[in-house]
C-alpha cells in the first residue's frame, strides 16, 4: 500500500499476481475499484477477485488493450470463460484509468466498467 494506493508489480512475463482479502467474508456485495495499468505492453490486464473459496474464484477481468472478460476457476478444472475477452470502446485503453464496479446478489454478478478522464 502507497499512498492510499495498492501496487502490484510483475516483472516476469506470463505471470499473474493477486492479493486476496482473507479475513472479510460477504454474502451479496458491491465492489468498486480504480484501476490503472502503469506500464507494460497493452496486452496486461487487472482484475477483481470475487467469491473467493480457497482454490475457487471468479474474476473480471479488464485488458489494457480495451478487453473485458468474466471466468470461473474451479478445483481442479480448467478456467470457465462466462465472458469471453470482448472487446469495449468504453474501456480506457494503455496506462489510463478505468473504474471496476461489481455487484453481487445472490447468484448473480452485475459488471461495469467507466472511464476515467485524467
Amino acid at each position: 500500500m502507497d499512498g492510499g494506493q495498492f501496487h502490484i508489480n510483475v516483472k516476469v512475463v506470463d505471470l499473474s499476481a493477486w492479493e486476496f482479502c482473507e479475513d472479510a467474508t460477504f454474502d451479496d456485495f458491491v465492489v468498486e475499484a480504480q484501476a490503472t495499468q502503469m506500464n507494460g505492453p497493452d496486452g496486461n490486464g487487472y482484475s477483481l477477485i470475487l467469491r473467493s473459496l480457497g482454490e475457487e474464484f471468479y474474476l473480471f477481468l479488464v485488458g489494457g488493450d480495451g478487453f473485458y472478460s468474466f471466468v470461473h476457476y474451479g478445483r481442479e478444472t480448467d478456467p470457465d470463460f462466462i465472458i469471453h475477452w470482448t472487446e469495449s470502446n468504453l474501456i480506457n485503453q494503455g496506462n489510463q484509468t478505468n473504474r471496476l464496479k461489481v455487484e453481487a446478489v445472490g447468484s448473480t454478478s452485475t459488471l461495469y466498467i467507466r472511464s476515467l478522464i485524467g
